[in-house]
């Protein structure tokens, strides 16, 4: 095999039902229409399919609008994540496909090459063997109703059989008769008929010395023959039953028997694994296909050596030489791992070396196994190991033979290793588990109950197999009462019975954190993230709880991860599971003083703070201006270091419950109101007005508690903000007293701005009148005190407010002076805001052109802007425009966009989407209404 093929990032499979894998993930094709034109692209890649044909496949008698085709193929590009895959020609669509990165073709690759290794049966085997491991079901499965995938899956289906035929000859010529009876057996049964396979089981059996079933085996076969074709045997039968009447000793090879029976060390098969479908293929594929290891990881508990045990008994007849295993203990309380010259020595035992010949040296040792491993296609199972170190050794020299190891951490530096990592169960697996080992009546009479057992097991598979065996063990107790025990102050104490213990099991990753700088740094990360009951953090808030700088907080946290005792996540952030977290805890009570958590909240607070503030500013938060200027508590952690305006919303996305949760355990109410206040215009923008509530009025009750007038004032104004978009009325009452205790504090600009909010409310709730008098205050403050990017802001609302009274002439003017000024200002972005106003009251004013002029500017300028619901809108609004005008094509392209933005936040599905493309004038969408 020698040469490791690199295989591209996105890979599909059609061998089974239609899948797509990026990066290890399956990605799943849920809506049938995508998933059928994806699989007629597929069997047609690299030659353009026809618009009508993919069009007669997927919607078959009820042909779509061309937006509609439009809309799924931007949907299956979104999927495939690479534009220059699926291209459009005039002709239709193509889809380039590397034949690495199709299964079907992989298949086909590797099985023109099997048919030239017939003088190579070993070599063979293994090519073969991996050609037909990528078969996961049958070709193109659950389509095969479309008429032009029905012959290609013919087609495959046939090139499978006759792989199938050539393995076996291969493993034939092996010596490998004895293994292959049960799978000749069952392929005899599903195609009785199939001369080929029955031959082979022919003589599988007589080459394991039964004759008398070999020849029934031909009579049997005769017999359908001649009922179902009327027909004799074909001449290899028949010159087959005659060399076995006869003991012809060609049908036997000189090497064909071993001398030794292969080894056998696996330990008992398990039960079925809820749950774990995915990786048992995954790995079941992997080692068929002749990867020379998989290595499954995940942290204590999550049943990795039941996972490998269980793929290991799958795969007993696909290593006919032999299995071999050991457990290594790199993670058994109370015993020491194995070296690796010890285990060497005990395989070489079972391979047939008495002690006398047994190596005393490791690198001696390792070449002997390799040795007596070469030509053979043999299991290894290295079961809970410390690390690649102890690992390498182990393993043999050719890619015959596989390996399959345990660990908690993952084995990233062996050569050619597949990486397998085991989450938690969900909640659904899990119950499969408890419903299994704690007995189906019993659990089902008790459903509620049930879920919060698996709730306080997290999921963890050791610790639902603990609380199973407590409940067979008491068949006195009710789930509810185990569920309430688990609930307490106990919870590791009640998940332990006999030499099963979950805290047991955490102890032992915490242990091998190690005692220098870093180890110590790792362990008080561990114990002291917990202090704050966030769900996942990033390593610059475990800056601020542990007070240590950014390059010793990620060797600690490496260090956790490694441990598994910390889950790295893919978003760059980290989080650990439940019941770690809770011996985390119990670690926390003895090794921090109250003094030393409330410290860590605080740091963590101002670290919020700062970064948040940071996330205004470059989201040009103007109303953010007046807490950013003056600033109501000065952070004492620097921000994240953010580097443009998309970094900033991922920040804010990823850290909006974090928030939350941080603004209500610190003890500093200046902070606290700081958050609240620069957090407003974020939360607003992203559209997370309960969050914004919360954090509101957790600050008006910190404020509360220092009557203080500017951080009541300011606690109100944040309150009263995120009151509007839910409850405009409610939002009026704080906003008035915000605003009178800033005018009785001389606090201008805060006032101003006040002012601002209150007629947003006010308007919302009916009152424009009202509103319009708290703007033209609201304007003069703003300019006496030469905040022209403020005044912009409120020329804008006051002619929004005016506009909706129907003075249109005002409107424009006001929108106008605003666009003067902040054209002045050379705010870009404000001027895009004008521009769109100016657009939308063209539409209402029944100018068509005059409005696709303004909004085509306004959209250009607003290409980056984080409200990306206000952008759908714009583009909605340009689409009726052009639709005004006749231009039907670039309306219906506008609206696309429009609709993506929608579907991008969940607010609409691809059917909504597809019923609004095709109205001739459709409605605007509802999400957008309340930008109306």
């Amino acid at each position: 095999m020698g040469r490791t093929v690199d295989r591209p990032t996105t890979r599909f499979g059609v061998l089974g039902p239609i899948e797509v894998y990026d990066a290890g993930r399956t990605q799943v094709v849920s809506a049938e229409i995508r998933r059928t034109l994806l699989a007629v692209l597929l069997s047609r890649s690299g030659s353009v399919v026809p618009r009508d044909v993919l069009v007669a496949a997927a919607w078959r008698d009820r042909p779509p609008t061309p937006a509609t085709v439009r809309w799924h193929i931007h949907q299956l590009r979104q999927l495939l994540g690479d534009g220059d895959q699926l291209t459009s020609t005039p002709d239709g669509y193509l889809l380039q496909v590397d034949a690495e990165a199709l299964d079907a073709s992989r298949f086909e690759l590797l099985l023109a090459r099997g048919r030239d290794l017939t003088d190579d049966p070993q070599v063979a085997a293994t090519v073969l063997a991996e050609a037909l491991a990528l078969w996961r079901g049958s070709a193109y499965e659950g389509l095969t109703d479309v008429e032009v995938l029905r012959d290609e899956a013919g087609r495959l289906a046939e090139a499978r059989l006759a792989a199938l035929e050539l393995r076996i000859e291969a493993d034939l010529a092996l010596g490998r008769s004895a293994a292959l009876i049960p799978e000749l057996t069952a392929l005899v049964a599903e195609s009785p008929l199939h001369e080929g396979f029955r031959a082979q089981l022919m003589l599988a059996l007589y080459r394991s010395g039964r004759t008398a079933d070999a020849l029934s085996a031909y009579r049997a076969g005769k017999a359908l023959i001649a009922e179902e074709l009327g027909l004799d045997p074909g001449e290899r039968l028949r010159k087959l039953e005659h060399a076995i009447l006869i003991a012809d000793p060609a049908l036997v090879p000189a090497d064909g028997i071993r001398a030794l029976p292969p080894p056998a060390e696996l330990p008992p098969d398990v039960p079925a694994l809820a749950g774990r479908d995915r990786e048992l293929d995954r790995i079941h594929a992997a080692l068929s296909q002749g990867s020379p290891i998989v290595a499954i990881h995940g942290q204590g508990g999550v049943g990795k050596s039941a996972l490998a045990i269980k793929v290991s008994h799958r795969l007993r007849e696909a290593f006919p030489d032999g299995q071999l295993y050991v457990d290594l203990h790199g993670a058994t309380p109370g015993s020491r791992p194995l070296a690796p010259l010890d285990v060497l020595r005990r395989f070489l035992r079972s391979l047939g070396l008495s002690d006398a010949q047994l190596p005393a040296d490791l690198d001696e040792a390792a070449a002997r196994f390799r040795s007596s491993t070469a030509g053979r296609r043999m299991l290894i199972v290295l079961d809970d190991a410390v690390d690649a170190a102890q690992v390498r050794r182990l393993t043999p020299g050719d890619r015959g033979s596989a390996v399959l190891v345990t660990s908690r951490m993952a084995m990233a530096t062996l050569d050619g290793v597949t990486q397998v990592h085991l989450d938690a169960l969900a909640e659904a697996d899990a119950l499969v588990v408890l419903t299994d080992l704690a007995g189906r009546d019993r659990i089902a009479a008790e459903p509620e109950a049930t879920a919060e057992v698996i709730r306080l097991c997290g999921g963890l598979p050791l610790a639902l197999r603990i609380a199973a065996a407590r409940l067979a063990a008491r068949p006195d107790w009710r789930i509810s009462e185990l569920a309430g025990r688990l609930a307490g102050d106990r919870r590791l104490d009640e998940l332990s019975d006999a030499d099963l213990s979950v805290r047991a099991s955490i102890s032992v990753g915490r242990q091998t954190l190690g005692r220098d700088r870093s180890g110590r740094l790792a362990d008080r990360i561990l114990y002291t993230v917990p202090v704050l009951d966030l769900p996942d953090v990033d390593a610059h808030v475990v800056g601020a709880l542990v007070e240590a700088g950014p390059g010793e907080v990620q060797a600690g946290l490496d260090r956790l991860v490694l441990a598994r005792l910390v889950e790295a996540l893919d978003t760059g952030r980290y989080g650990m599971h439940d019941l770690v977290r809770l011996y985390a805890s119990e670690v926390a009570e003895r090794e921090l003083s109250r003094a030393e958590s409330l410290a860590a909240v605080r740091r963590t607070g101002h670290a919020y703070l700062a970064t948040t503030r940071a996330v205004a500013e470059l989201m040009r938060a103007v109303t953010a201006k007046p807490w950013l200027a003056s600033g109501i508590a000065e952070p004492a952690w620097s921000p994240v270091a953010l580097e443009d305006l998309g970094q900033a919303i991922r920040w804010i996305d990823a850290e909006r419950e974090n928030l939350v949760a941080v603004a209500a355990a610190v003890d500093d109410p200046a902070v606290i109101v700081g958050l609240a206040a620069v957090a407003q215009h974020p939360f607003a923008s992203r559209g997370w007005h309960t969050e914004a509530r919360r954090v509101g009025r957790i600050a008006v009750d910190a404020a509360q508690r220092v009557a203080e007038p500017s951080l009541i004032a300011t606690a109100h104004h944040a309150l009263g903000a995120a009151l509007i978009a839910t409850d405009p009325a409610g939002a009026i009452e704080p906003l008035h007293l915000a605003r009178d205790l800033f005018a009785t504090v001389d606090d201008s600009l805060r006032e101003a701005t006040v002012r601002t909010t209150l007629a947003h409310a006010l308007v919302m709730d009916g009152r424009a009148p009202e509103a319009e008098n708290e703007l033209l205050r609201a304007i003069g403050l703003h300019h006496s005190t030469g905040e022209d990017e403020l005044e912009a802001r409120d020329l804008t609302n006051l002619g929004i407010v005016v506009q909706h009274q129907g003075r249109y002439d005002e409107a424009r003017r006001r929108h106008e002076d605003a666009l003067e000024l902040r054209r002045r200002l050379g705010d870009t972005h404000g001027m895009g805001i004008s521009l769109a106003n100016l657009g939308q009251l063209a539409l209402v004013l029944d100018q068509p052109q005059r409005s696709v002029e303004l909004l085509r500017s306004s959209v250009d300028l607003l290409a980056a802007w984080p409200n990306r619901l206000g952008f759908g809108r714009l583009l909605w609004d340009l689409g009726t425009a052009y639709r005004r005008l006749g231009q039907e094509g670039r309306a219906a392209s506008e609206r696309e966009r429009s609709l993506m933005l929608l579907a991008e936040h969940g607010l609409l599905t691809s059917e909504q989407a597809d019923a609004l493309l095709a109205e001739p004038d459709p409605p605007m969408p509802a999400p957008y209404r309340r930008f109306a």
